[in-house]
């Protein structure tokens, strides 16, 4: 059982990179979002003294951290969620299964 539980944790960690590297390939609002973005941070990176650049260095460090969790925890309840409908949806269909079966006999 641990082996299948680590098979579907590497698997989702997978999965959060190509979702979020296709996202970034092919939304036209994620590029535009980030396009803003590095034009912020870049006046005010430009704008900082030389201590304030490495604590918004890290800032962005940070920030880019925390939202890489965030995905990681959001892919997995919805893989979560996922499995649970399906196991509702499931049994759902085999009760149903069940009950045409005894009507027949």
């Amino acid at each position: 059982m641990l082996d299948i539980y680590r098979a579907l944790e590497n698997y989702k960690n997978d999965r959060v990179d190509e979702i979020v590297n296709h996202i970034a390939a092919t939304s036209s609002e994620y590029k535009q979002l980030t396009c803003s973005v590095k034009i912020a941070y870049g006046k005010i990176f430009s704008s900082s003294t030389n201590d304030s650049k490495s604590w918004l260095e890290k800032y962005e460090d940070l920030v880019g951290q925390r939202e890489a969790l965030v995905f990681r925890f959001l892919y997995q309840q919805g893989f979560k969620d996922g499995l649970k409908i399906g196991f509702l949806l499931n049994n759902a269909i085999f009760k149903d299964e069940n009950k045409n079966v005894t009507r027949f006999f």
